[in-house]
């Protein structure tokens, strides 16, 4: 594997073709890794927010008011990007190697 800072030399080819090859690589696993916080954010952590939220645990004066009860789907999915972005969050992690192994499957019967 070729030094980061070493020059490429003109001519050779297979060095050039596999540094595109990483790039292109790097660029796959950060987008599984998107979708795969995008999927569990709207599939997972939304619908638990939401029941929770509907759970009745406010009751009298503590209960939700009418802008409250508009605005908690946008609150609901901002705080949900934000827990699946947690590096803390094992469950991402294990779906964007799903999708890239799945890719890899797919991509070698194409």
């Amino acid at each position: 594997m070729r030094r980061p800072d070493a020059p490429v030399q003109p001519g050779n080819a297979a060095i050039e073709r596999f540094d595109m090859v990483e790039s292109r690589r790097t660029g796959v696993v950060d987008e599984a890794t998107a979708a795969a916080r995008q999927l569990v954010a709207i599939a997972l952590i939304q619908p638990a927010l939401a029941q929770v939220h509907d759970s009745g645990f406010a009751t009298g004066p503590f209960q939700p008011g009418a802008a409250e009860r508009r605005l908690r789907p946008m609150l609901d999915s901002i705080l949900a990007e934000r827990i699946a972005a947690t590096p803390a969050f094992p469950l991402v992690d294990r779906v964007r190697d799903a999708l890239l192994s799945r890719g890899q499957r797919l991509e070698v019967t194409a």
